[in-house]
């Protein structure tokens, strides 16, 4: 199955009374929880019927808009023995066989200037769209709104924050 990398980065100066090796693993930490959040808060938002308006997805043909409709409303059976999602109103949910499978589980690492979640999805996901016909369906799943990006970088923030208030906080020893 490919897989489906997607890549968010952000610099932010280290303070000057934190080591370096200790400020790359508290920014490791912040961009780890920012890939989970997008992963289980945001992108499970793509496959949604609302999503085509406020995402800018690529608009689809009327006769395919038509037939899937059509199928969902005749609960006809395809090929993979699936039945289409949604009532045919969800530009990324055909058979949902993308959606669960790209919703299910994510690889996601954290580095000191960007998280990288990977995913793997079925054969017609690629990278290359100039290869297939349709819209482009990476780019209509990495498209991340202003509110969206928002929300990254407070969570970001907040958690940059916080490991470097528990870096600062006073350690207490205790006599023996």
């Amino acid at each position: 199955m490919p897989t489906v990398p997607i890549y968010v980065a952000v610099y932010e100066e280290r303070p000057a009374d934190v080591s370096i090796r200790r400020f790359r693993g508290i920014k490791r930490a912040a961009h780890v929880e920012q890939g989970t959040h997008w992963h289980q808060v945001i992108f499970p938002r793509r496959f949604t019927i609302r999503a085509a308006a406020s995402d800018q997805h690529q608009p689809r043909s009327g006769p395919y808009k038509k037939r899937k409709r059509r199928l969902a409303r005749d609960r006809v059976r395809l090929k993979n023995g699936r039945y289409v999602q949604k009532g045919g109103q969800a530009d990324l949910v055909f058979s949902g066989e993308m959606e669960e499978s790209l919703t299910r589980f994510a690889a996601i690492r954290g580095f000191p200037t960007r998280a990288t979640v990977t995913m793997e999805g079925p054969r017609y996901t690629t990278l290359r769209p100039y290869r297939r016909a349709g819209p482009d369906k990476v780019s209509e799943m990495q498209f991340l709104r202003a509110d969206e990006l928002h929300d990254l970088e407070e969570i970001l923030n907040q958690s940059t924050a916080t490991g470097l208030n528990e870096l600062r906080a006073p350690r207490t020893t205790k006599a023996t």
